[in-house]
Order: C-alpha cells, then sequence, then structure tokens
C-alpha cells in the first residue's frame, strides 16, 4: 500500500505500517493528557500500541486461515482506522470464506478469554468508563478487545461480519446476488455510521465512509468477475510480433511502428524473456536525433508472466496492483502473444461480456479451473 513501511515479516508475510499510524501516537497522547494530564500520557500511547498488537494478530488470523485453503497473504498493513490482510483471493466456496471472516475475531475472542480468566470481567470499565491508569490496562485491552469483536461482527461489508452475511447467503443462492445484498446492507449500515458519527463522534464519519465505498468496490468486482466467466487471456492477447533483443536500437520499434503498426515489443535473450517496452517508453526516446538508445537500457523488468487460458480477471487485478504494462503470454517458456494494460483496460471498460479477439489471436483455450487462478481480492477489517 502506498505510503506504507515494511517493518518485518512473520510467518514469511510482510508487515507493513503506514505513515499515518504515527499520527494516530501522537492522538492517543493528546488523548492521554487531556484526560489526566502527562501521567496519562504513557498509559494511553502504551494502550494504542498494545491496541495495534491486538489488530495485528486479528489479521494474522485471517491471513494463517486463508492459507489453509491454499490462499496466499501479499501483506498485512497497519493503518489509523484498523488493519488490512491482503490476500491473493477471497474463495467462492462459502464455507472457506466464512472460516477465514471468523478467524480474525476469533483471535480477539481468545485474547478476551485469556485476559477475562487472569482479570476477571472489566466491570468497572463497562459501567463507568475506561481509567487512565497502569493498574487498570489489562482490563482496558480487554475492553478494546470486546469492542473489536462487537464492532467486526457488525454485518456491514466489507467487514468481518458482512464476510459472513455474504458467505451464509451465497450457500443458498449465486455469489453475486449474495454479494449484492450483502454490500447494500453494508452501505446502509455505513449511512447510519455517518449519520450516528455526525453526533457523536467524527471518526466513525471516517470509518462509515470507507466502509459504503468499500462494499461498492467489492460489489463491483464481484459483478465484473461473474459478468467475465469463461473469458481468458486468449480472448484479448496479440501476436508478439516482432521480438527484441536487449542490444537492439529503438530505431526498430520506430520501423516496426511505421511498417506493421506494432507499439508494444516483448525483449529476448539467451531464449528467455527479460523485459518488455511498451509504446509511450520508446517513443519518449525516439525523439533522439541519432535514435541510438538500445532497449536494453530503457525496458521494463522484472516481468509478470502469464497463460494464455489464465481467466481475463485475473490480468485485471494484475493491471491494477502491477505498474507493468506489458504482459507476455507464455506456453512452455515460448512467448505465444502478449496482452497490454491498455487492452485490459480497454476490455472493461467495454462490456466485459462482448469481447471479441484482436487482431493475430491465438486459437480457443479452453477455461481454466485451477483454484489459484481465480482472481485476487482485499480483505479490509476495523
Amino acid at each position: 500500500m502506498k505510503g506504507s513501511r515494511h517493518i518485518g515479516s512473520v510467518s514469511r508475510i510482510p508487515v507493513y505500517v503506514h505513515w499515518s499510524f504515527f499520527l494516530v501516537i501522537v492522538w492517543s497522547g493528546h488523548i492521554g493528557y487531556r484526560a489526566g494530564g502527562w501521567d496519562s500520557v504513557l498509559f494511553s500511547i502504551t494502550l494504542t500500541l498494545l491496541l495495534f498488537v491486538c489488530v495485528f494478530l486479528h489479521e494474522l488470523g485471517h491471513a494463517l486461515a486463508a492459507r489453509r485453503f491454499g490462499v496466499f497473504t501479499r501483506s498485512i498493513t497497519l493503518l489509523p482506522i484498523g488493519g488490512v490482510a491482503a490476500l491473493e483471493r477471497i474463495p467462492e466456496r462459502p464455507r472457506e470464506e466464512l472460516v477465514i471472516a471468523l478467524a480474525g475475531p476469533m483471535v480477539n475472542v481468545v485474547i478476551a478469554g485469556v485476559l477475562t480468566a487472569g482479570l476477571g470481567w472489566p466491570s468497572d470499565l463497562l459501567t463507568y468508563g475506561p481509567i487512565w491508569d497502569f493498574a487498570h490496562l489489562g482490563e482496558m485491552v480487554l475492553l478494546m478487545n470486546l469492542i473489536m469483536i462487537g464492532f467486526n461482527m457488525m454485518p456491514a461489508f466489507p467487514m468481518d461480519g458482512g464476510r459472513v452475511l455474504r458467505a451464509c447467503l451465497a450457500s443458498f443462492m449465486g455469489y453475486p446476488r449474495a454479494t449484492s445484498i450483502a454490500s447494500a446492507i453494508g452501505q446502509g449500515m455505513a449511512v447510519l455510521m455517518v449519520v450516528v458519527g455526525l453526533q457523536s463522534n467524527p471518526f466513525l464519519c471516517l470509518i462509515g465512509v470507507m466502509v459504503f465505498f468499500g462494499a461498492k468496490a467489492e460489489s463491483r468486482h464481484v459483478h465484473l468477475r461473474s459478468a467475465m466467466s469463461g473469458v481468458c487471456v486468449c480472448d484479448g492477447m496479440q501476436e508478439p510480433g516482432i521480438v527484441l533483443a536487449p542490444e537492439d536500437s529503438i530505431r526498430i520499434c520506430l520501423d516496426g511502428w511505421h511498417e506493421r503498426g506494432q507499439a508494444d515489443y516483448l525483449i529476448n535473450a539467451g531464449g528467455r524473456i527479460v523485459g518488455v517496452l511498451d509504446q509511450a517508453t520508446w517513443q519518449r526516446h525516439a525523439a533522439d536525433p541519432d535514435r541510438s538508445v538500445i532497449v536494453g537500457r530503457i525496458m521494463e523488468r522484472p516481468v509478470v508472466m502469464v497463460r494464455p487460458d489464465m481467466p481475463m480477471v485475473t490480468i485485471c487485478d494484475l493491471a491494477r496492483t502491477t505498474r507493468q504494462s506489458v504482459y507476455p503470454v507464455m506456453v512452455n517458456e515460448e512467448a505465444v502473444g502478449m496482452i497490454t494494460r491498455n487492452r485490459v483496460m480497454d476490455i472493461v471498460i467495454r462490456h466485459p461480456t462482448g469481447i471479441r479477439p484482436a487482431a493475430g489471436d491465438a486459437p480457443e483455450c479452453e477455461q481454466p479451473t485451477r483454484e489459484e487462478d481465480r482472481p485476487g481480492l482485499r480483505l479490509d477489517v476495523g
């Protein structure tokens, strides 16, 4: 996530902290000072750090549960409003999504259970509110975990409760319809959060806005995936055309553009694809009088390779999450075509079910059924 700093890895999962997280530390110190002066500043900051440890463990619970179903986690990022576990995909099998969604809150249940067994039920805090004293730190952490459990289990998609709702609905109706219902309920609750937040807590307004747009984006993604079912890379790729070597000059790009209309190029060295070159890049250098720039100096690398039978929606996800502009299409380490970011975006902007093969496309390909080819999604939790 942009603006995030890598702080380490846990169970081979990279962990990031967004820069704005440190504003929360400052804000918590301010809240502590207002509550009890300088004596409470350290307590407030300590409580905030422990709270985010619980948030991290919550996200790790999602990630480890997903791993059991073969779903890997790209990263965990801590944000001011909570955390995000960026999963490669969310399984469409309702039972699997249900387990993954419940795994995070269950971590908080375990933490709350352990603290309750050791400290007892925080009846004073529930009755009179927070107590800014280190003697009550454990009880405050317990109270925060109880709040996290209740908040995350609200049926406000795309939070955990909303995903649980979708999984339950998807067990007896289509996945897109279940998403639409869960998204509509989530957006309704988001509006309610904003209304309540305007009267009590502006922070709740921010959460409500993020939930509203998160639910909308998730619904759009699922419906796009449903509409593009059966469409694969071979339906949108084009022939590789002229394949360049790293030592070739951009004069060849210019000649290929004038003679064949080829805009993008694959770079081959030693029998393997080592880079790609898009039209915008080589045209910037074509303005040089001698046009002697070699493509090896300006090509993109490393290169993400795709297969002709890969679902088109997977390429849509790649176009959103990578900066690569040209994707080589490979079969048995041989480049059989390429598909560009512009082509992918053009497919999405048009109606996804109206795709027609581009000039020079490969023959028909079978629809993949492998689980790892399904598109990636993000699991966002507060």
